[in-house]
């Protein structure tokens, strides 16, 4: 597997209920709509989704809770393997598709917001 995470700010005077809804409903089939299909090699797309408000933020009393990060979702893309992201990432950001892509992104993201990350997995199934 191989691993991208992002993180994204809404854009100023959304509130998140529309971020998601634009992101879910809107930028994920404009995306792949604008993409050819054949270069979808993603296996997975989570999105998660920061809760500022949410009570259980004040169980977290020892200062390790950061309720406003400068993002408002992280975002998950995962591939079968690495050559399957490089193809996708290629062709994301092919001239012919990076504009059609940001256009729509500006419904719903802060301009300069967007921060990709590759990360190396390591998990621990607790139950």
């Amino acid at each position: 597997m191989f691993k991208l995470v992002l993180t994204m700010k809404r854009r100023s005077g959304l509130t998140l209920e529309q971020f998601m809804n634009y992101y879910h409903e809107h930028h994920l089939p404009n995306v792949f709509a604008i993409l050819p299909p054949s270069t979808n090699g993603a296996t997975l797309h989570r999105r998660n989704y920061i809760l500022r408000d949410d009570p259980f933020n004040d169980l977290i009393g020892d200062g390790r809770i950061n309720a406003n990060p400068p993002f408002d979702v992280i975002t998950e893309i995962e591939f079968d393997n690495r050559a399957d992201a490089e193809e996708s990432m290629r062709t994301f950001f092919d001239e012919r598709y990076i504009d059609k892509i940001k256009e729509d992104e500006a419904h719903f993201i802060e301009p300069g917001s967007v921060n990709f990350y590759v990360v190396d997995v390591h998990e621990n199934r607790l139950r």
